[in-house]
């Protein structure tokens, strides 16, 4: 017959022997046997002899000669003690014929390895159960099935690469717990096995459940009546039976599906290494399976697997070489060392008691055998041992003890324990290197001595015992908790971090260092033996409790959440660094040297708080009822903010001058009340968010801005003084009573808000008046605008408003807004220099205005007002009328008299006079009667009088103009135009000089404002020098003309011997005379200027647009009419999330706008310009930010994909704008072969 000689994964050889009526299959692969030659018959009842063969060697031409004649022999021997008869000699022949012929075909045919699949009647006489045997069938029927469950041996059946296969193992165990059948199982594609017997088990055993496959793969039991599918998580079908036909079915459909891998060579090779493997096992002798040369060494060489069958195992050395495997399900004792190379494995579900050294190197693995075993090394004996993981740090996947009685452990690399860690005895010295133990390590009784490396135990730490646990001087990080529970836990210099909880109990002894602790957990010391603080950093995030004596106790609180503080003994130092909330529970907190809170929320939560000579800092919050005993603070008062939370009557705390940097109260259940029994002083701002604050009379004086969001503020007398403005909104309430409130800010009332005044208190405003939906209730209230610039937006009812300014000021109103006053309203500026403007908020559009009582108005300048009360504004005193104004009543005289003109023309020849024309300022018509208008001064000065006297007793009806032209001149040098009326000799100074005109006087300046006059000069004509003040004569042309009087005539009599000039123009005049010129003999004309009005400046509108993404330079434009100097200023500039204005230049008003990246839209900001004394309307500046479609940005990736194999990709990217992206492929390897796209470009869907 055909025999198999096997060399795991390698070698298959076919030998052939020739039996007299043979029908054994040449497909069979049998165990190799070391003993005699085991027998088997054939159907004449002839023995035939098994052929041992040495599976570790390949066939080779040089011993088959020796094979044969072995097989020869071996047949010549059984041929004489049983001899053939005829019929069996002839069948003999024949096969040898037959052999022959196939031989020759095979040969011929080149079909090395090739078989043919046997009937299942041949290959069922294979099947032993004293050795491994394994056969393919060519089929496998119901009936064939039920003869298997008949055998007395558990039998196989599998599909493995495309074949059916028919096995044993030749040993007393179940199939599915031998290793060689696991590693048949990996392979095959159907598995299958029988329980023999009529009375056999039916369904899978529990050994068939644990040591079967892993879901969703299957395996069957088959038993003379059904069969059942089960893989580890149990039985299928609901635990129900299938029929032989559905089992029979399940064979087929794997057949069917691995027909295209149908490889009778691989599955060749796969039944050989199963056949080698069981031999190994099965072949050692009973008492090397047991102890396998008890205390002796064991060395196992590459390619071998040793087997520990049953009970404990002694040795003197282990050494596993190559790709050697030493299996166990029971405990090893190695009195020696231990050593695992290469890629060896020591696999075992027990312990391995090592007393001498352990060497895993390169990828040496010691393991559990399966992964319901646990593999336990444990270290033990009276010398020093050497852990070595050199190359295989992590390679160590067993539960590790330290249990000796003297002596220690050392580490000579660093090393990675995937199960739990204990020193119960003996020490381990980690020896400067690095450690990581995922399970929990556990330090009792014995010593751990970290060194100088990093230690790492994830799954938590405990120190109990008489064990100590010393940190060295590198890090030690507890990824679970650390409970210290023994003798001595010594901190590392380097920093202990624990990321679980921390807990020293009674007889724990903790020993800190000069390292810190940074604990991410909680931390419990109740009454600790010993505690000794680390002197380093010692960090918390979770909650503390500690009951007992610690002394000189820094922490450092740095949590997000809520940690509670319950400590009874006090703290040399706090730190609360975290973001979340400090909170003191059970008992009262004591402090001796600092408490600083940098960040979150202290939370006194009703206990008392001692700070014994402790200095206090507080950056954050600090929360309290109010009730808490607070002993010893030194309050901070320039940073931090202290929060009152209570639903009950509380009084705020003092603490000297100024109590508080920023001050919040609330109420959780709305009905707190808070009130003062002394002035507060606020240093940074108020908020009010619940309850109520009542003043009670004291004042209150908060330098930021106050906020009242909810709950009201009640200012019962007293003085309330607000520095950084006002905010009410949402349910907040301001009740302003009978107290001053001096707000030195803006007011902003908003939805929901209410200020509520009261008849006999006053509101004094220097910011803004804001109302965006807000109530306000002037109750009699008094409301005085005292600051610049000022603003009113939104329509309000007051019942008395002033604004009254000592300078040049604004007071602008929102445009379409409504003010209504029901008692008094006082306007005023400062005098005619000094004007109070009336502005709208955008120009051209007017603020409405309704005063239903008495009006206190002077010095204005308004512009777009609308006064829609009845009763009209009497502003003609000293008022502006500068457009768009109704309602409003303005001097219109001088309007009237703009287009009367008066000439005195006279003409100077030898003190000769004549005078043209006079004509009636009032009628506008030449005068026909006397006196109509009196046109000159004549008064001679004497010491006693003054020029102001002397004037007085002029009245100037109506002088527009004197013209100084000499008798050669063919014209008049210049006209003086203007009106003035009564007795008013308006402001400002002129000097007119008249040289070189023989026999006058040539300079006399005078000073005139408001019907007063001084005689500043006064010199003589002739000698060119001031005259004695006693003897001077002031004589101004004096005329007094009656109709039938001649100009000429009358003007003859006057002597001209000073010239005066006078300065004709009104405060409303629009333009200013600008010279006199006196045109001289020489011919030379000496030109003397006035001083005009100023007026208001104006800021020039804008409408520019960038693109996104881009600088905008910008010029800012203004006017004067004067033309002098601007200076801009910006007043509001855009949100950050619009953009931002830089390199403004208030000179130039040059400035540039960057649009926030990506933004596009509309915004606008204001700005006004100043002449250096009035300032002009705001002005705005429209921008657009047009879309620009940015590029869209491809996602990087990096994938990868095993050769032959397609690889599906998505590729991804991004768009700011969220369009719709297309891909492209750019470039890509020439031998690449991309589908699932179209030339030049891919889907839009990105995928190919």
């Amino acid at each position: 017959m055909k025999m198999l000689r096997s060399k795991p994964l390698a070698w298959l050889l076919l030998f052939t022997f020739f039996c007299q009526q043979s029908v054994f299959s040449p497909y069979a692969a049998y165990a190799n046997g070391q003993a005699a030659p085991i027998s088997a018959t054939n159907e004449l009842g002839v023995p035939v002899p098994v052929i041992p063969f040495d599976p570790t060697k390949p066939p080779s031409t040089d011993d088959g000669d020796a094979f044969e004649e072995e097989i020869r022999t071996t047949t010549e021997e059984l041929q004489d003690d049983y001899p053939l008869t005829e019929a069996e000699e002839a069948k003999k022949q024949e096969t040898e014929r037959k052999e022959a012929e196939k031989q020759e075909a095979e040969k011929e045919e080149k079909l090395n390895y090739e078989y043919e699949r046997y009937e299942f009647e041949d290959a069922v006489d294979l099947l032993r159960p004293e050795f491994a045997t394994a056969v393919i069938v060519k089929d496998l029927s119901k009936e064939n099935l039920e003869t298997l469950t008949k055998l007395d041996i558990e039998v196989g059946v599998a599909v493995l690469h495309g074949e059916i296969v028919l096995f044993t193992s030749g040993s007393e165990n179940e199939l599915g717990t031998l290793p060689a059948v696991k590693a048949l199982i990996d392979k095959a594609s159907f598995m299958s096995h029988t329980h023999p017997g009529e009375d056999a088990l039916q369904g899978p055993s529990h050994f068939d459940i644990q040591e079967s496959v892993e879901a969703p793969k299957l395996e069957w039991v088959v038993s003379h009546e059904d069969a059942y599918a089960y893989n580890q998580d149990g039985v299928a079908n609901g635990g129900k039976a299938f029929s032989h036909e559905d089992y029979l079915e399940a064979l087929s459909r794997a057949l069917w599906e691995t027909a295209a891998e149908r490889d009778q060579m691989a599955a060749r090779g796969a039944l050989n290494l199963f056949v080698a493997e069981q031999d190994r096992y099965n072949e050692a002798p009973e008492s090397e399976q047991v102890t396998l040369r008890e205390a002796g060494d064991l060395i196992i060489n590459a390619g071998q697997i040793v087997v520990l069958a049953s009970g404990e195992t002694n040795f003197g050395d282990i050494t596993i070489l190559g790709d050697g495997q030493l299996i166990s399900d029971h405990d090893i004792r190695v009195s020696g060392r231990v050593s695992v190379s290469g890629t060896g494995k020591l696999m075992i579900n027990g312990t391995v008691v090592v007393e001498g050294n352990v060497t895993l190197r390169e990828e040496g693995i010691l393991e559990a055998k399966d992964a319901s075993g646990k593999a336990i090394l444990k270290f033990f004996g009276e010398r020093e041992q050497i852990f070595d993981l050199t190359g295989a740090a992590d390679n160590l996947k067993a539960d590790v003890f330290i249990s000796k009685p003297i002596q220690s452990v050392i580490l000579a690399s660093d090393a990675i324990f995937s199960g739990t860690f204990e020193v119960t005895t003996g020490t381990f010295d980690a020896n400067g290197k690095n450690v990581t133990v995922a399970g929990r390590t556990n330090v009792f009784n014995g010593n751990y001595k970290a060194s100088s490396g990093t230690q790492t135990f994830n799954g938590g730490l405990i120190q109990s015992g008489t064990g100590d646990f010393m940190g060295g001087t590198g890090d030690v990080v507890i990824t679970e908790s650390l409970t210290v529970a023994g003798d001595r836990f010594e901190a590392p210099t380097g920093t202990l971090t624990i990321n679980g909880d921390f807990e020293v109990t009674s007889a724990g002894k903790f020993f800190g260092s000069t390292g810190g602790v940074d604990l991410n957990g909680n931390f419990k010391a109740v009454a600790p033996g010993v505690f000794v603080p680390p002197s380093g950093v010692f960090s918390v995030s979770g909650n503390w409790r500690s009951l007992g004596t610690i002394s000189s106790l820094a922490v450092t609180f740095d949590g997000s959440g809520v940690q509670t503080l319950d400590a009874t003994n006090p703290f040399s130092k706090i730190t609360h660094s975290g973001s979340g909330t400090l909170r003191l529970v059970n008992s009262d907190l004591t402090v001796t040297n600092r408490f600083e809170n940098t960040s979150g929320v202290f939370d006194l939560n009703g206990r008392g708080w001692a700070m014994t000579g402790a200095a206090f800092s507080n950056d954050g919050t600090l929360r309290l009822q109010g009730e808490e005993n607070i002993v010893g603070l030194v309050q901070d008062t320039d940073s931090g903010t202290w929060e009152y939370v209570s639903d009950r009557f509380v009084s705020l705390k003092d603490f000297g001058i100024v109590d508080y940097f920023n001050l919040v109260l609330g109420s959780p259940g709305g009905t707190g009340n808070y009130s003062s029994v002394d002035e507060k002083r606020i240093n940074g701002t108020l908020t009010i968010t619940g309850g109520s604050y009542d003043t009670n009379a004291r004042n209150t004086i908060v330098a930021g801005l106050a906020t009242i969001s909810g709950g009201r503020f009640d200012s019962i007398g007293g003085t309330q003084v607000f520095n950084g403005g006002l905010t009410i909104s949402g349910a907040g309430i301001f009740e302003a009573d009978t107290a001053t409130i001096d707000l030195n800010g803006n007011l902003h009332l908003l939805s929901g808000g209410s200020l509520v005044g009261s008849g006999g208190g006053k509101l004094n405003i220097s910011g803004n008046w804001n109302n965006a939906g807000g109530t306000f209730i002037h109750n009699g209230e008094t409301v005085t605008f005292d600051g610049a610039n000022q603003r009113i937006s939104g329509s309000n009812t007051f019942k008395i408003l002033k604004k009254v300014s000592t300078v040049s000021d604004t007071l602008t109103f929102e445009a379409g807004s409504t003010q209504t006053i029901v008692g008094k309203l006082t306007l005023k500026g400062a005098d005619a220099n000094n004007l109070l403007s009336l502005r709208s908020t955008v120009s051209g559009t007017q603020f409405k205005i309704d005063p239903q009582s008495t009006r206190d108005i002077a010095f204005l300048d308004i512009k777009d007002s609308n006064n829609i009360n009845p009763t009209i504004i009497d502003c003609s005193s000293n008022c502006v009328d500068s457009g768009n104004n109704v309602g409003w009543l303005f001097d219109t005289r001088a309007q009237e008299a703009q287009d009367l003109i008066t000439t005195i023309r006279t003409m100077v020849t030898s003190a000769e006079t004549q005078l043209e024309t006079v004509r009636a300022a009032h009628e506008a018509e030449d005068l026909t009667s006397v006196g109509n208008a009196l046109v000159a001064l004549n008064t001679i000065l004497e010491s006693a009088q003054s020029a102001q006297a002397a004037l007085q007793e002029a009245r100037f009806d109506g002088l527009s103009g004197i013209d100084l032209l000499r008798n050669e001149a063919d014209q008049a040098v210049a006209d003086i135009q203007s009106i003035i009326t009564e007795s008013t000799l308006l402001r400002d100074e002129l000097e007119t000089r008249l040289n070189d005109i023989e026999g006058f006087i040539q300079t006399v300046r005078m000073a005139l404002a408001e019907a007063q006059a001084e005689i500043v000069t006064l010199r003589d004509a002739h000698e060119a020098e001031d005259l004695p003040q006693v003897t001077t004569s002031l004589n101004l042309l004096t005329a007094n003309l009656t109709s039938a009087q001649s100009a000429r005539d009358s003007l003859n009599d006057s002597r001209f011997d000073a010239t005066a000039g006078i300065d004709l123009l009104r405060e409303e005049a629009e333009e200013a005379v600008t010279s006199i010129q006196a045109l001289v003999a020489e011919g030379t004309a000496l030109k003397t200027e006035l001083e005009t009005r100023n007026h208001v400046p104006t800021a020039s509108l804008q409408s520019v647009s960038v693109n996104e993404d881009n600088d905008l330079e910008i010029i800012l434009g203004g006017t004067d009419p004067e033309n002098d100097t601007l200076t801009f200023e910006i007043l509001e500039g855009p949100d950050p999330e619009e953009g931002e204005l830089l390199n403004f230049n208030p000179a130039q008003g040059t400035l540039t706008f960057r649009p926030a990246q990506n933004f596009n839209g509309s915004l606008t900001f204001t700005f006004r310009v100043s002449d250096g004394e009035l300032v002009s309307d705001e002005a705005e500046v429209s921008i657009t930010v047009n879309s620009v479609n940015d590029a869209p940005t491809a996602t990087v990736q990096s994938v990868s994909v095993n050769e032959d194999n397609d690889l599906t990709i998505q590729l991804t990217g991004s768009d700011v704008e969220g369009d719709t992206l297309t891909f492209n492929l750019v470039s890509g390897s020439e031998t690449d072969c991309l589908s699932g796209g179209s030339p030049g470009g891919l889907p839009s869907h990105g995928q190919f």
